[in-house]
């Protein structure tokens, strides 16, 4: 966990605060911060909010992961960006894909599945 935390300290701010809250219950964990202080941790989640930081981070993680493998596919950016030859194929295979996660999206959630698409043509 320490190893993690200051690995990230040398990469740019991307406002991941869902990591940064799963980092923070990591090293707040007594087994992690006795190795780091002698003081007392001057940070407490309670079960319940470590239990949901670390569920919330790992639906995070697995969604980054899908969208790098789209990223991959259409061979874009982070921001959506691609070469000029690859702009129709990028374009259409987009589409595609976003269609196909509001497909299977549960009915309540098709709206903001939609809406939230990182790749929207505007």
């Amino acid at each position: 966990m320490l190893q993690y935390l200051l690995r990230q300290t040398g990469y740019p701010w991307d406002a991941d605060v869902i990591n940064l809250r799963a980092a923070l219950v990591g090293i707040t964990t007594p087994s992690v911060w006795s190795k780091i202080s002698l003081a007392a941790c001057p940070v407490v989640f309670s079960d319940e909010e470590r239990e949901a930081a670390i569920a919330e981070s790992q639906e995070w993680n697995e969604s980054e992961q899908l969208l790098s493998r789209v990223r991959e596919h259409l061979n874009i950016d982070l921001e959506g960006g691609t070469d000029p030859d690859n702009f129709e194929r990028a374009v259409e295979g987009n589409h595609q894909f976003r269609m196909e996660m509001v497909r299977q999206a549960e009915a309540d959630q098709q709206e903001i599945c939609w809406r939230n698409w990182p790749y929207k043509d505007k």
